[in-house]
């Protein structure tokens, strides 16, 4: 960060910008897990919900403007034969950040 450029022409003194940053950028390149699921209430609902996070190249959380939201799905990837993960799997990551509400898995383990 803090960057200066210089414009160069023959015979003639180098004029220099002002001051500015460059971010990584406000594109998702990864998503980080803020917060995993864990418990099991007695209804099937996890106890603690899971939250993710959109990150870019350099680690920040970014939050995308108003006329792009992503919205962040997920999915049962093992588990008991025959469970199913329940509730909304695809939550609005507003300000950059996906908070599950509702999450249950609809078969405990065995």
């Amino acid at each position: 960060s803090n960057f200066t450029v210089g414009f160069i022409f023959p015979s003639v003194p180098i004029a220099f910008s002002e001051n500015f940053d460059i971010f990584p950028g406000n594109m998702i390149h990864y998503l980080h897990i803020a917060r995993s699921p864990n418990g099991f209430s007695e209804n099937g609902k996890f106890s603690v919900q899971p939250i993710v996070e959109t990150h870019d190249l350099g680690g920040n959380k970014i939050a995308l403007n108003a006329s792009y939201t992503p919205f962040i799905q997920v999915s049962l990837i093992n588990g008991t034969s025959g469970a199913r993960l329940l509730g909304q799997t695809s939550v609005n990551a507003s300000d950059g950040a996906a908070i599950f509400r509702n999450l249950a898995i609809s078969k405990a383990g065995t």
